[in-house]
């Protein structure tokens, strides 16, 4: 079972998703769902890395032009995430795969340490 990002239509399986996908995922060998597998995973960190060093670098740039860029306290933050969490569950109760996705995105956050 890959264990790509909930919303991923690639090598998603048992996360809820119609049978189309698990039936293209069972019918790979499983060298090529590894090998999915872990391209995949390989695109997703150069992609998180690139995203990282560019917003770095936009960053420094704006800060040259005198643009001055606000970062929210832990408090802020933290009310934000409560804030959304509340719309996010309104969001899940309208179907039954819009509840596991909030629930795994909840859970990826939890991960993070970005919520309780």
């Amino acid at each position: 079972m890959a264990s790509i990002h909930p919303w991923g239509s690639v090598a998603v399986r048992g996360r809820g998703f119609p049978d189309h996908t698990n039936k293209a995922w069972d019918g790979l060998t499983p060298d090529l769902q590894r090998i999915l597998e872990v391209s995949l995973r390989k695109a997703a960190l150069s992609l998180a890395i690139q995203t990282e060093i560019r917003d770095k670098k936009v960053a420094v740039e704006l800060a040259g032009k005198g643009v001055t860029l606000h970062d929210w306290s832990v408090e802020d933050r933290k009310a934000f995430r409560q804030f959304a969490r509340d719309n996010w569950q309104r969001w899940a109760e309208k179907s039954e795969a819009a509840g596991k996705l909030v629930a795994s995105h909840i859970e990826y956050m939890k991960g993070l340490g970005l919520v309780d």
